[in-house]
């Protein structure tokens, strides 16, 4: 009898979960430590029942995914569940196949810069024509003062304006998983 790959529970978790998580996010702006939570737990078990290589690969790349989305998390610019996410998928990516992770990094870059610049592009436009966030007393602004603009990502708030990450990591992990 042939086993199944060591990635296949976390491959089925992350299928069930990719949706409610990316219309959580983009809803709410939250990616729910329901979904993620349970993610990690099930790649630390996988990881603990998987020697050799294969675990080390994917704790290192969950380590430099934490890291990274940390580190940018402490300086403001994406949610706690994009770091949880980012790690859980990282992690995930490497103990599937390591030659899945430059291809969901690439594919990341491209979703998630593109979904940044749209975002930049339509607050600009929203801005400079009198509509939406950003304006007068609405954004925390007194009389005479500039309005501004609200950050690019919430923290901890639900309905925080920013731009949500989840959708494009999800999009990008299947992207490498598939196309290995």
């Amino acid at each position: 009898m042939v086993s199944p790959p060591p990635a296949t529970a976390l491959l089925i978790y992350l299928a069930a979960v990719s949706l409610p998580l990316a219309l959580a996010d983009l809803s709410a702006r939250v990616l729910p430590n329901r979904l993620t939570i349970p993610g990690l737990v099930l790649l630390l078990a996988t990881v603990a029942a998987v020697p050799g290589r294969s675990a080390a690969s994917s704790l290192a790349a969950a380590g430099v995914a934490a890291t990274v989305f940390g580190a940018v998390w402490a300086a403001g610019a994406v949610g706690m569940g994009d770091v949880k996410l980012a790690t859980l998928l990282a992690g995930t990516a490497a103990l599937t196949d390591a030659r899945a992770l430059p291809t969901a990094a690439l594919a990341f870059a491209l979703l998630g810069g593109t979904q940044a610049a749209l975002a930049l592009a339509h607050r600009h436009l929203r801005h400079s024509s009198g509509r939406g966030p950003g304006i007068g007393i609405a954004s925390g602004s007194g009389p005479g003062q500039p309005a501004r603009s609200p950050p690019l990502h919430g923290t901890f708030a639900p309905h925080q304006p920013g731009i949500p990450l989840g959708p494009p990591l999800l999009a990008a992990f299947w992207v490498g998983v598939l196309l290995r």
